[in-house]
Parts: C-alpha cells; structure tokens; sequence
C-alpha cells in the first residue's frame, strides 16, 4: 500500500496493489471532513464499493471524476 499525493484537505486516500500482474489496484479514499470533496480525474471514477450513497460522477469534456460527500469513503478500481 502507498499514500496518494494530491489528495485534497481533509481527505485520506491510499492505493493498493493486486499481487496479478494486469489486474487493476483500488483505492480507498476517505473524506473526513464536513463538506463536498471533489477527487481529481487522474484516481478514476470507477466506483467499487462506496459508504454513503452521496457519491456523484461529474462528466466533462476530457474526463470524469468523483464528488464525494461529508464524511465519507469510497473503494475505486484503478
């Protein structure tokens, strides 16, 4: 396991590795804080386990990335 740089304020994430080559990580992102925390493009949008509903896809033109809502954690598959 290792921390993922560029986390924003209040929120934890840490990615781990599968032990099969090709076979995608997973991240596990915590928002620890009371607001909206929106995770950069780069960590992927595919959402494998989340612990509130409040979690949102936004689409833009060139890619996807997660909002997630207070005090929440998602799993995402990298």
């Amino acid at each position: 396991m290792e921390w993922i740089d560029g986390a924003p304020e209040g929120v934890l994430a840490m990615r781990r590795f599968t032990a099969e080559p090709g076979h995608p990580s997973l991240a596990i992102v915590i928002n620890m804080t009371e607001a909206t925390a929106h995770l950069p493009s780069s960590w992927g949008a595919d959402v494998v386990l989340a612990s509130d509903p409040d979690i949102a896809t936004v689409s833009e033109v060139e890619s996807s990335h997660l909002v997630m809502g207070p005090e929440t954690a998602v799993w995402i598959r990298r």
